[in-house]
């Protein structure tokens, strides 16, 4: 592999990139993400629907938005496993579940939670 020097670059990018499109239409990708990204309307949707659910798991009653963060990741990190999330809330596997059940119950009578779409 060559190392970069700025003589490298053409008018279109490193030399043996020669294609060029002038249309964004003419491009061989365009249109396949176009599906997936969505647009500034929808991920203003998206950012305002997690705030609420984030505030909605907030008012829950100890120690059910812990419970709701770690089993579905809602702080960024990687969903656990309901084993896990016993764990480590000191709580027996069944108890875990019956609390995840009943904390989702209660999150879909929140009246400040719409459904996406």
């Amino acid at each position: 592999m060559s190392a970069f020097r700025p003589g490298n670059l053409g008018p279109s990018g490193p030399r043996g990139c020669q294609a060029s499109y002038t249309d964004a239409s003419d491009s061989p990708l365009s249109g396949a993400f176009a599906e997936e990204v969505p647009g500034t309307d929808e991920l203003a949707e998206q950012l305002v629907r997690d705030a609420d659910l984030r505030a909605a798991v907030d008012r829950l009653p100890d120690p059910l938005p812990r419970l709701v963060r770690l089993r579905f990741g809602l702080d960024g990190t990687a969903p656990m496993s309901s084993t896990s999330v016993a764990k480590v809330l000191c709580l027996g596997q069944q108890k875990t579940r019956r609390l995840k059940c009943y904390a989702l119950a209660l999150l879909r009578e929140d009246a400040t939670l719409e459904p996406a779409g």
